[in-house]
Parts: structure tokens; C-alpha cells; sequence
């Protein structure tokens, strides 16, 4: 019986299956073919299982297994004060894994069109983030999952509120006595945003 001799499979695209290629040395022979789900999470576990098999020269046919884009929780609107931190999120799932874009009233979003944005996709965690918005930031964002089986967008609001306070009087009007036909000032002081009119 020849020995067992650790091999590693190399893997190419064709279609919608992926093959393996074993090789191994002289007079190892091919034990067959093996078929089996393969994702980019399942390869290194795969080699691992059929890289001690014999085989030499022999093809493995791996069928791979696809997922359009779905968004297991879309964007929510968001509602922030000027000045604060507004993030959007969302979790999206596929296979193979989707590819991330993001859209502002239709436009195309990145960092160098956003100074500031923090754009991040990880383990199927999409996250928009900007530190400190402004009102010129409020509008209609979208994100858009594309893989080789289709494509899923979910869109949502931004809305910047400029911070409000109803007036107050920080001073109130003074009761004064004075002359008849001479001048006379009051003065009062009042806060508020936006800054009171007053009459």
C-alpha cells in the first residue's frame, strides 16, 4: 500500500462549480471523485479533509452553491442633531459573498465624495458612519448587495435638525421712575436657538 502523503487541493472557477485539482507524486493513484458544497468560508475545511487522498492528476468536481443578496435587517432612517454622529446599518447575506456600494440620492458615495464617512463591510455587517453631520448631509442614502447570482439595495433617510431652545429672558424688564420729557432705556436679554426676534 503506497503511503498517505498530505496533498492540497488547487481550486479554479468554471460555471458555477469549482474544481480541485490533486496532484500528487509517482505512482499514487486516484481514489475517485468527490463532490461537495463549496463556499469561501469551506475551502481551507475542505483541504484539510481531501488533502490526504490519493489522487493524481484527477480532477474533483466541487459544486458551488449560490445566494443572491438579501437583506436579513435594511437601513432605518435616521434623525440626528447637527453636529452629532449619524450611522447607518445593515446586515446582508449571499454566497459568494456580495460586494458593497453606497449610494447618496443616487449618486455614488465614497470617502474622497464625503470627507469624513466611514464606510465599513465585515462578516455581512454593512456600516455608513459620519462623525459630525451637517444639514447639507440630509438626504436619501442607499446601499446595494451585488454577487454573481443578483443584486439587493435598501435605501433610507438622513434628516439633520439644527438643535432648538424656546427664548427665555436671561435679564427681564426694570420697573424706573424718571421725569417727564426726559429720556428714558430699558433693557431686557433673551437666549433661544434659533436667536428670538424681538419686538
Amino acid at each position: 500500500m503506497p503511503p498517505v502523503i498530505p496533498l492540497l487541493p488547487s481550486v479554479s472557477s468554471q460555471s458555477e462549480s469549482m474544481w480541485a485539482t490533486m496532484r500528487g507524486g509517482p505512482g499514487i493513484r486516484p481514489l475517485g471523485a468527490l463532490r461537495a458544497p463549496l463556499s469561501s468560508r469551506s475551502i481551507p475545511s475542505l483541504a484539510s479533509a481531501v488533502g490526504l487522498l490519493h489522487l493524481c492528476g484527477h480532477k474533483v468536481p466541487i459544486t458551488m452553491t449560490t445566494q443572491a443578496p438579501t437583506f436579513t435587517q435594511p437601513l432605518q432612517s435616521v434623525v440626528a442633531l447637527e453636529g452629532s454622529a449619524a450611522t447607518f446599518e445593515a446586515q446582508i447575506s449571499g454566497s459568494p459573498v456580495p460586494e458593497v456600494s453606497w449610494f447618496r440620492d443616487g449618486q455614488v458615495l465614497s470617502t474622497a465624495a464625503l470627507p469624513g464617512v466611514q464606510i465599513s463591510f465585515s462578516d455581512g455587517r454593512a456600516v455608513l458612519r459620519i462623525p459630525a453631520v451637517t444639514a447639507a448631509h440630509s438626504g436619501r442614502f442607499s446601499v446595494r448587495a451585488t454577487n454573481g447570482a443578483g443584486q439587493a439595495t435598501s435605501t433610507a433617510e438622513l434628516l439633520v435638525t439644527a438643535e432648538t431652545a424656546p427664548p427665555s429672558f436671561l435679564q427681564r424688564l426694570q420697573s424706573s421712575t424718571v421725569r417727564q420729557g426726559s429720556q428714558v432705556r430699558l433693557d431686557v436679554r433673551v437666549t433661544g436657538k434659533p436667536l428670538p426676534v424681538v419686538k
